[in-house]
């Protein structure tokens, strides 16, 4: 004998309760093509509903009964093969790291080679047009190749707009780089990560590998690096139901790259004003100037890593870039102004930013001999001797036995 389970009736799902469920799956496909999708009701809710209207009936035979609604059925997926040097990925992760004790946010820019499964990544602190560009220009030049076809999913920095159902405009970011590079570019259905899944499992690989066992550094450049020799590794590692060598097929793969024509220019132009500080604002930080271009305009470059600040042609300052409010002061702008003033030298912020050699020669030697100290500095700036060789000079005065050290020593 054999217990027939599947013929048995189903007496709690009487006509009442299933015209109630098929009213909740009306308002969710209602919602869906308004643009309330994520208001729709789960198949938890739909059982707190028909509970709370007093109907009897386990949360397992709601969702049978939804399931059994369902006719689409499950999706077919197509398997993919690739030829060296045919197809690369890109897409971006999140990562929080202790920079110096301080949590801070930054995104992993990740590449994948589709046939080697090579892959790359890079940390930015912004995921803008500048970083999206910047991490191509990065690759492309490591590499020292193009691919043919690079995939993107939807992100705003890649798409411009979507024009009907299915089709999207590339912003011009992406287009400059095509035109530049020679590549084309391929876009990934709404929600459909397996479309690059190279990447997408690559993303989630790489920032537990290299940041799983250490989230906290001194500074960014030694995430950098912990993240490059992260890349490394992997790359050396071996592919499941790979017949070749990982070896050889990264090799091909980088062989049969598009030649590259260079390094493009990456970068946003601004013109701003040199304020009373000698400094100009941008995005609430403040990046210091020569002081004798108070009130001028000077032309900014801006990367996402660091500013150059041009006046006409001329580069006058390179600063490091802050997407915190801060300042970034430089002693070197404003030495013309603390000649005319030496008492305001020791609180100065471009003396509390100067290096530590600057800092220990001034509080040992300089207190008293504010003017004698910037003299000595603008002496070392025109006869274009480096400051550590102005060090290594005062070191060599103390061992003489100098008690106390003039610029004249």
């Amino acid at each position: 004998p054999v217990y027939q389970s599947g013929v048995r009736h189903k007496p709690r799902m009487n006509e009442l309760l299933i015209a109630d469920i098929k009213e909740c799956l009306i308002q969710n496909k209602d919602k869906s093509s308004t643009g309330r999708s994520k208001q729709r009701m789960l198949k938890c809710d739909i059982h707190d509903f028909l509970t709370d209207k007093g109907h009897s009936i386990s949360y397992s035979s709601v969702c049978k009964y939804i399931k059994s609604l369902d006719t689409s059925g499950k999706e077919s997926f197509i398997k993919q093969n690739y030829l060296p040097g045919d197809v690369c990925e890109f897409d971006w992760g999140e990562v929080k790291l202790y920079i110096g004790g301080v949590l801070r946010k930054f995104y992993l820019a990740v590449f994948t080679l589709a046939y080697s499964n090579y892959r790359r990544a890079y940390l930015f602190q912004r995921q803008d047009t500048l970083a999206f560009m910047e991490s191509h220009l990065r690759f492309f030049d490591q590499v020292q190749g193009v691919p043919l076809e690079m995939v993107y999913d939807n992100m705003r920095v890649a798409v411009a707009a979507f024009v009907g159902k299915h089709d999207k405009l590339p912003t011009i970011a992406l287009t400059n780089m095509e035109v530049f590079y020679g590549f084309c570019h391929r876009f990934c259905n709404a929600r459909k990560g397996n479309e690059k899944g190279h990447v997408e499992r690559n993303v989630e690989l790489i920032r537990r590998k290299a940041f799983c066992r250490k989230d906290s550094f001194d500074t960014t450049e030694q995430a950098y690096v912990a993240l490059s020799a992260t890349c490394d590794k992997l790359n050396k590692g071996e592919l499941v139901h790979a017949a070749v060598p990982v070896e050889q097929r990264v090799e091909q793969e980088l062989a049969s790259l598009m030649p590259y024509p260079g390094k493009m220019g990456c970068y946003q132009l601004e013109s701003l004003q040199v304020d009373k500080c000698s400094t100009i604002t941008f995005k609430n930080s403040h990046y210091s100037v020569p002081d004798h271009l108070v009130g001028q305009r000077v032309d900014v470059k801006l990367y996402s890593d660091k500013l150059d600040l041009y006046l006409g042609s001329k580069l006058i300052a390179t600063h490091e870039r802050s997407y915190l409010p801060t300042w970034s002061i430089q002693l070197e702008h404003y030495l013309k102004t603390l000649s005319r003033k030496p008492g305001a030298i020791p609180r100065s912020v471009a003396m509390n930013q100067a290096c530590d050699d600057m800092q220990h020669m001034y509080t040992r030697h300089f207190t008293t001999q504010g003017r004698e100290f910037i003299e000595l500095i603008m002496f070392c700036r025109d006869n274009k001797i480096s400051n550590t060789t102005l060090y290594k000079a005062c070191s060599q005065v103390e061992r003489c036995g100098a008690s106390q050290v003039t610029a004249a020593h």
